[in-house]
């Protein structure tokens, strides 16, 4: 991998021609590297960092240095780990588009191994969370806005209290309950399941669907781009 630094003054302005030492510690705190590293330009600075394939694994630390003797006046870290790519295809399917305040989302998994074989027999949980809807979050209703803007909606976190395992196809299905209190702003819930593979690690998808007000709304357009000032003639609405 290789290191890149930028040396710059209090006003932002290139400090050309000073050394500059990079300390390169391990995540036990062992100290790997000390190289001088000199001005290549403007300020800017790089050091090519060989690792082992055996290098330990965790986060590793940068600290830069104009004295080597004085606390570092820059720091960066990264982490080193072991890179398994994913061996499953997931999908999501909610069996409809949006959700009524009250009944569950009901959503179908279907898990396959890239080499084709069905993902059978495999754990699957999750969460969801309930959050305010960018927009009108209802189809029909784009560019348009419910409910008070300048009332915030906090967003509300759950896990899926059902787990179910994938059947011989590599399917499962679950109704995920959605609590969906009154608020003064349109709401979605943005649903991540795991399907977890037999090596213990386990894959994340998402999906987010409306919920739909349990009455008429009113909604608005705004018939202007960017923020009305204060005091600016009133736009039009749809």
């Amino acid at each position: 991998m290789q290191l890149t630094a930028l040396l710059r003054d209090a006003q932002g302005q290139a400090v050309a021609g000073l050394p500059l030492t990079l300390v390169v510690k391990r995540p036990d705190g062992v100290e790997y590297r000390r190289v001088q590293v000199a001005d290549q330009g403007l300020g800017g600075r790089a050091l090519p960092l060989p690792l082992l394939s055996g290098a330990m694994h965790g986060t590793w630390r940068v600290s830069a240095h104009t004295d080597p003797k004085a606390p570092a006046i820059g720091e960066a870290s990264f982490l080193v780990e072991d890179y398994v790519p994913e061996r499953l295809e997931v999908s999501l399917t909610p069996k409809a588009p949006a959700l009524r305040r009250g009944e569950p989302a009901e959503i179908a998994v279907a898990a396959r191994y890239l080499y084709g074989a069905p993902g059978s027999g495999l754990d699957v949980s999750g969460n969801v969370v309930v959050q305010a809807a960018v927009g009108s979050g209802i189809k029909g209703l784009e560019g348009f806005s419910i409910g008070l803007d300048d009332e915030a909606v906090e967003a509300a976190s759950a896990e899926i209290e059902q787990r179910a395992t994938t059947d011989a196809k590599g399917e499962a299905s679950l109704a995920v309950p959605v609590e969906a209190p009154a608020a003064p702003r349109a709401l979605e819930a943005r649903i991540t399941l795991q399907v977890g593979e037999p090596g213990g690690r386990a894959l994340s998808r998402s999906l987010t669907l409306p919920i739909l007000p349990a009455a008429p709304v009113l909604a608005i357009r705004k018939g202007f781009s960017g923020d009305l000032p204060e005091g600016a003639p009133r736009a039009s609405t749809s």
